[in-house]
């Protein structure tokens, strides 16, 4: 493989990842600002469309990451994400 190549939507998805609660801030770093330019509406919506996939998958493994301790923050999380998909389609 070439790490030096990898994308957060690849790293994201990949079965052989050890993700744990510990990189829910990391995971949404890393997407937030796609999801901010996808709720952006001023932005024309074929200029976002490509973050789909990694939108998808950061909130699947944020959505696997959920526990009673973290469950107000990541349900805020998962709504933001969820309006900036619909955003796009």
């Amino acid at each position: 493989m070439a790490p030096h190549n990898a994308k957060p939507e690849f790293c994201l998805n990949c079965s052989n990842a050890v993700i744990t609660s510990e990189n829910i801030r990391g995971i949404w770093l890393t997407i937030q600002p796609f999801v901010k330019e996808a709720l952006n509406e001023n932005i024309p919506r074929f200029m976002i469309e490509h973050h789909m996939p990694l939108l998808r998958s950061g909130y699947k493994r944020i959505k696997q990451l959920e526990n009673s301790d973290n469950q107000n923050n990541i349900l805020k999380i998962l709504n933001m994400i969820e309006k900036a998909i619909s955003n796009i389609e």
